[in-house]
Order: C-alpha cells, then structure tokens, then sequence
C-alpha cells in the first residue's frame, strides 16, 4: 500500500486592480511523497512520477517545495550530509518525466531552488541508464537547440549519460554544443567542466590557453589532466608561451598523498616545454623544480634507450642499457611534441624523461643521477646457481635476478649494500662491482 506524505498544491487568487482584472494564474501542480510499506518511496507530480533513491523518504516527512514556476521541486530528506547537516533533494519537471538533482541545504523558501542551468549537471549524473529518455524528455521541452545549450551547462556532469545526450542531437546542434563550450573556455567559467572541453574543442587561441592554464594552478593543481592537454596544445602553436607558463605548473604542487590523479600528466607536459626550450638553446627554466621532477623518477626505464628510443617499461632487459644520449632525448621530444594534446589523457606518461631531456640539453644534470646510473651498470659478481628464491640457506651465496639488482642499485645510492627480496648484495664503487649475492631468507 502506497501512503501520501505531503501535498503543495496551491491555488492562485484572482488581484483586481482598480476596475481592471489580471488573468489568474496557472494553479501550482500538486506535489506528493509516496511511501510503500516496504519502505520504497516516490514523488508524485500529477500524472508524473519518479522512484526516490532508498531510505531518503520516510513516512512524517515535510511537505514538498514548489517552485512557482511549477517545474522545480525540494523535499527534505531523511539521511543527512558528512557533517550531519540536513539535505533537500532537488527534482525537476522536464518534459513528461520527473528527473533528480543535487542534495545541498533546504531551500529557505521555494524561489530558492536552483534552477536547470544550475542543476543540469547533477541532472545529467543521475540520469544514468536512462540517458535515451533524459534525451527525449529535454527535446520536448527545450527544443534541440535548447538541449545543445543544456549540454553546455551540463558540460560538468560525470558519467557517460552526457555523451549519450551528445550523440542523440543532430551534427549542427552538435556543433553548437561545441560552440558553447569554446565559449566556457574563453570566458574562464565553468572549472568542472575543463576535463570535458579539453576533449571536444579546437585548442587554437595561445592566449586562451595561457589564461585558463593559469587560472586552474589557483592555488593549487586541482584539474592536472586538462591542465597537461592545455599545455600540451600550448607548446605546439606558441612553445615559448608553453615554456613561459610551465614552471608555474610545476610550482603549483600538492605534495603526496594528496596529489590529485593526473598530476604526472600536467608535470609531463610542462617539462616537454621546458625540454624544447632548453634543446633549442634558450636558458634552463626554473632548475630548481626540473630537477626534483627527475630525482621522482630518476631510475625510471624511459631515461635508458635501445634502438635509439627510449624504453616504455615493458621489454623484457637487464637495465643495463645506457642512458639516453642528447640526440636520442631531441627525437622523443620531436616525437612527444607531435602527438595529439589528448595524448596526455592515455595516462602513459614519462616526466623524468623529459627532465633529463632539458637538464642534459643545459649541462645541469646532477652528479649524484649520473652515479646511480653508473652503479646501474656496475659489474655483477654472483654465482649462477642456486637461485636465492629456491630455499637455500640464509647468508649463503645466490643467485638474484640481474634487472632487481641493477634496479636497487640505482635506487639506494646512499648505501653500499641492498636487500629486496629474498637477496642481499653489496655494492662496492671503487671496484665498480655488484657483489656477495646472499640469500636474504631461510628454507
């Protein structure tokens, strides 16, 4: 059995005014919250409905807000935010069907709750699985160019749902959608909806994407990969902006745990710029924040190259490659800067490398780099048999697979011995040997 909660219906009174009499407006919609006794809630809005997400609606709840336009409404719900501060659900009347928004903080009267171009985001995120009929019900009320412009709005939204909606408008609102989010850029508004823009426009205006490059490291890296396509389409129409506009990249730095994903993406791009700035023989940008880029990542496989290329990281090789010569570094930054911008969205990035690529370029690699590299490549002194990993005796000579020895070599240039694993091993610099590989673990 279904309970009704609440009603808002409204009627309005007739005004006179003097002798004259204004037409009465429409009567608001009546508005109800329906619980089933299992607990399963609704709202009703005359002839529409919309099922309500679980335990948000119990039996005593208040009334339902009415917009007076008659097509927004709120209920308070039963649970509360993080905080334990109270919510209202905000819904709106979009076509035939009724269609969920955000949760903030009950409105203090009905004209106060926000309207679809502020909701259309939260609208188009809760939509998903049902994004065919948000795109039905959006063209019967706004027209196709309406939904072209709801898009815009909506640009922010989370989820595939938007790009269901996309897809459903004919080629030239299409492009309309498009116009409207160049727009977003130039104008600088719109923040959340960068990652989506960055995808879907032409990146052509330097001085757009100098301003909105910057505008995002306020104060700190909160977007990254938008940030590193920005960038990226930067350096490959104006890459002394590119350049000009990368140190402030990196200096815009949350330290770890909290660096946002994508951040290795952003101090990618912005290296690549400092990169072909430095190979073109201008002066080393800020040293300082392009060498702490490299000691992140000062072992990494991309420093090494084979066949001229560096390495991605996924041969098969005893890391005993050499380090990439300055020829071969110009040739992945050649390589790097006529990629796509969007490149920066595939996540396989490689900042180290294009630090090493403007440090090297400058003559401003560290001593202390260039040391563990060449402990990297140090002599291995080890027997051939038992495998340490086979349960042979603590302490007694082993054999350890070479890349991990090389690999903890590099990484522990403060010490002259290593242990990873089942092995242990020494190091010794005047020698230029690995050495007295034991087994780290008994049988």
């Amino acid at each position: 059995m279904w309970r009704a909660l609440s009603s808002s219906a409204l009627l309005a009174a007739i005004v006179f005014l003097g002798s004259s009499c204004k037409p009465s407006p429409a009567p608001l919609p009546s508005a109800e919250l329906v619980v089933a006794d299992g607990g399963a809630a609704k709202l009703v809005v005359g002839s529409r409905s919309v099922d309500l997400p679980s335990g948000e609606v119990e039996l005593g709840a208040p009334k339902v807000i009415v917009h007076p336009s008659g097509k927004r409404f709120a209920y308070v719900t039963a649970k509360h935010g993080p905080l334990g501060e109270p919510q209202a659900r905000m819904v709106y009347a979009i076509g035939d069907g009724l269609w969920l928004g955000a949760t903030p903080a009950p409105p203090a009267k009905p004209d106060d709750i926000p309207d679809l171009e502020d909701a259309a985001s939260h609208v188009v995120e809760r939509a998903e699985g049902r994004s065919a009929a948000l795109a039905a019900d959006l063209k019967k009320e706004l027209g196709e160019g309406g939904v072209a412009r709801f898009l815009v709005w909506a640009a922010g939204a989370e989820g595939p749902a938007w790009d269901a909606i996309f897809a459903s408008l004919p080629p030239a609102r299409q492009e309309e959608t498009r116009a409207g989010l160049a727009e977003l850029l130039r104008s600088g508004k719109r923040d959340e909806a960068l990652p989506r823009i960055v995808r879907m426009v032409k990146l052509t205006d330097a001085a757009v994407l100098d301003a909105r490059i910057r505008r995002a490291l306020e104060p700190t890296l909160v977007r990254p990969f938008p940030v590193a396509v920005l960038e990226r389409a930067l350096g490959a129409i104006d890459p002394a902006r590119a350049a000009g506009v990368a140190c402030a990249v990196l200096r815009a730095d949350t330290p770890p745990p909290d660096r946002p994903a994508g951040y290795d993406a952003a101090v990618e791009a912005a290296l690549l710029a400092i990169a072909e700035d430095a190979l073109a023989g201008k002066p080393l940008a800020c040293e300082a924040e392009v060498a702490a880029a490299l000691e992140r990542g000062s072992c990494s496989a991309s420093l090494r190259c084979a066949a001229g290329k560096p390495l991605t990281g996924r041969e098969t090789t005893k890391q005993d490659e050499a380090l990439c010569n300055k020829a071969e570094l110009a040739a992945a930054v050649k390589a790097a800067r006529s990629e796509p911008p969007t490149t920066a969205l595939e996540g396989a990035v490689r900042p180290s490398l294009f630090a090493y690529a403007a440090l090297l370029a400058a003559n401003k690699v560290p001593a202390s780099f260039e040391q563990a590299h060449a402990r990297r490549r140090f002599e291995i002194v080890q027997p051939k048999e038992p495998a340490c990993e086979s349960g042979v005796a603590l302490g007694a000579p082993c054999h350890c697979d070479e890349a991990v020895l090389r690999d903890l070599a590099c990484r522990n240039l403060a010490s002259a011995s290593g242990h990873v694993g089942v092995c242990k091993f020494e190091i010794d610099d005047k020698q230029k040997k690995i050495t007295n590989v034991t087994s780290a673990i008994g049988p």
